[in-house]
């Protein structure tokens, strides 16, 4: 009996083991709807239901996470092609920087894509009116290009308005007193929800996207996010080719600019040139369809130049200068004259220009008056055929080819004024160099005799004179002496600036040169009790040149080193440099400053030229020293230093070819 039991007991258990191990099998194979059936009332059904609960957790789990999965799958499918979109865009954007229209077409097209629309408008503000830019669906809309009122009962005219985003699910639960238009638009078009974003530049919209379909319903808060993103892209275009177009036009506006003052520079004497290109490049640049130049004379003004064929003007051609014409007014008000619609003027106060824009069909005039001095001399005018105001940037231009003409005309008066009074001082120099010359020789003949009889006296020739008197006569000889060598120096002076001073080549040694300059000096550095001596190389070949003026050089150079040298001695050296003597003046005088060191070989200036002037002299010496060793083809230079003397240096050719020309 025990067995039976045995094998009963085991049966029974068998058969719900192999259920829960069968159901354990299906579940786990994927199986999680499976349910286990155990009616024991033991532990095996408490375990069958520990597994039914368990299988039924894990299906809601992965169904859950199912639904998670394709959730988030869908968020990043749309994420994706929101940003595929973006990028798409932001590439029109790069290939299009000075085209926007390509851009607001894609911006369209991506809207009606990804915001669940069936249309999209794109309007740009222009003053107080809103024109189609661009528009992508089937919704009936106004053309490409016209305009509208800017104003709130349109909801984008709201959104461009407020600069908000402006978000109607429906339409018909819109106030018809507050919203009147955008009512007759949606019946006309056929739309019931409506979606409109401003595109902020800085905070103020410069226009809106609007996003329309049929039936009625909200939009997403994903899908205005993204349409406020592509609202931000448009105005980055806009924004790209606005600061294009005008880097283009300042680098363009700058280039007319430098070729204007090029034509200035190349056209001294005749600013006709500078007109006409000032003209072409007002019309170039400009928006112009022509232009006028015109100058004043006197009660009347006289067209100067035109570009692009003017009616009923030629170039010559005078009027009377009034207010009734626009380059008049801007003449005779010193100030420009802008004309948007010519229709608009009064023709009691505008009768000249009202008759003739008409005739010609011409709207817009732009008048900018030429000022010199607060006066003006002239005006420049633009006309074209449509009504409309010319931009600021036109207006600043053509303000800025008035002063370049102004400048021009400045140029020609001042190079032609120059022109007459260098005339005048050539011929007023001219008539002081032979005043100078004449008075010259007319000092030297008296001054030659009282010295020639000062002499005679002195050597007895008249009887024996008191102690006095020879001291007298003696004084008269020195000063005399020095009055002979500044009219010598004046004649000189007047020689070279009319052109008449030349020298004459003949054979010289340069010892015996400086044997005499040293004689002739001798006496005068005994008295200041300085050491004079020369140091001349041997073998020194014989040179060809003005010996005589040579010799008035060199003299001139000793006597300034004794005169400016109060202790130490003067040294003439004398040698060859290749095919040129080189003869030095060595002092141990005062020096001379860095700053007096060029001024000292003009005319007329010295080292000391305060009023006590010490040590005398023109200061025309060293100016004639030069001229004269310049026509030897030679250079005279000094290296000085304050307070341990001057080294003065003649260069010049051994053999100078015979002078065909005056020193000038």
């Amino acid at each position: 009996i025990a067995g039976i039991a045995a094998a009963l007991l085991a049966r029974r258990m068998v058969v719900p083991i192999r259920v829960l191990q069968t159901g354990a099998q299906r579940i786990g194979g994927g199986d999680l709807g499976h349910r286990l059936s155990i009616r024991t009332g033991d532990e095996l059904e408490a375990l069958a239901d520990q597994f039914n609960r368990s299988a039924e957790a894990l299906q809601n789990s992965y169904e859950t996470l199912e639904q998670r999965v394709e959730d988030r799958t869908r968020e990043l499918t749309a994420s994706l092609e929101q940003q595929t979109a973006t990028a798409e865009i932001l590439q029109v954007i790069s290939q299009s920087p000075t085209d926007v229209q390509p851009v607001l077409e894609a911006v369209a097209k991506a809207a009606v894509r990804f915001c669940g629309a069936a249309d999209a408008i794109i309007t740009l503000r222009e003053g107080q009116e809103m024109k189609v830019a661009a528009h992508d669906g089937p919704l009936a809309v106004a053309r490409l290009g016209e305009r509208s009122p800017l104003d709130r009962t349109r909801l984008s005219g709201r959104a461009i308005i407020d600069g908000q985003t402006v978000h109607v699910p429906d339409v018909t639960a819109l106030d018809p007193s507050e919203f009147a238009t955008t009512l007759d638009l949606a019946k006309q078009a056929g739309f019931s929800a409506a979606l409109a974003v401003p595109m902020l530049r800085e905070g103020l919209a410069v226009g809106g996207i609007m996003l329309r379909r049929p039936e009625p319903g909200p939009f997403t808060p994903r899908q205005i996010e993204l349409l406020e993103t592509f609202a931000a892209q448009a105005v980055i275009a806009i924004q790209n080719v606005r600061l294009f177009t005008e880097l283009r036009e300042s680098l363009e506006q700058q280039t007319a600019s430098a070729e204007i003052l090029q034509v200035i520079s190349e056209s001294p004497t005749d600013f006709k040139p500078v007109l006409d290109a000032i003209a072409k490049a007002a019309v170039r640049f400009c928006g112009a369809s022509d232009v006028t130049v015109a100058l004043r004379d006197g009660h009347d003004i006289l067209v100067s130049a035109m570009h692009e064929g003017v009616a009923g003007a030629r170039l010559g051609n005078r009027r009377e200068l009034d207010r009734a014409t626009i380059m008049g007014r801007a003449i005779i008000d010193n100030r420009t004259i802008h004309v948007a619609d010519v229709f608009a003027l009064d023709p009691a106060e505008y009768g000249t220009t009202v008759a003739l824009n008409r005739k010609q069909n011409l709207r817009a005039l732009l008048a900018a008056p030429m000022l010199r001095e607060g006066g003006a001399i002239g005006s420049i005018l633009l006309r074209k055929p449509d009504a409309g105001e010319f931009t600021p940037r036109q207006v600043e231009l053509l303000e800025a080819f008035t002063a370049q003409a102004v400048i021009a005309i400045e140029n020609v008066r001042l190079f032609t004024e120059i022109q007459e009074k260098s005339r005048q001082l050539e011929v007023a120099s001219q008539h002081k160099s032979q005043f100078l010359a004449n008075m010259s020789h007319e000092l030297r003949t008296p001054l030659n005799a009282i010295l020639g009889y000062t002499e005679m006296m002195v050597d007895g020739l008249y009887g024996a004179l008191p102690e006095k008197a020879t001291g007298v006569l003696d004084r008269v000889q020195s000063n005399g002496r020095h009055l002979l060598g500044l009219i010598n120096d004046v004649l000189d002076l007047a020689k070279i600036e009319a052109g008449q001073l030349a020298i004459t080549v003949e054979p010289y040694v340069i010892t015996d040169m400086v044997t005499t300059v040293l004689s002739a000096t001798e006496s005068l550095a005994r008295t200041k009790g300085i050491g004079l001596s020369s140091t001349v190389a041997p073998g020194l070949p014989s040179g060809t040149g003005d010996a005589r003026r040579l010799t008035q050089v060199l003299l001139n150079l000793v006597g300034n080193a004794i005169k400016f040298t109060d202790q130490g001695s003067v040294e003439v050296r004398a040698a060859q440099v290749g095919d040129t003597f080189e003869l030095s003046i060595v002092d141990t005088g005062f020096g001379i400053a860095p700053e007096d060191q060029k001024k000292i070989f003009e005319e007329f200036q010295q080292v000391d030229n305060t009023s006590t002037r010490k040590k005398g002299g023109t200061g025309l010496g060293l100016s004639i020293s030069r001229k004269i060793v310049e026509l030897h083809g030679g250079a005279i230079t000094v290296e000085s230093e304050i307070g341990k003397g001057s080294t003065f240096k003649v260069t010049i050719p051994i053999h100078v070819a015979a002078a065909k020309e005056a020193a000038q």
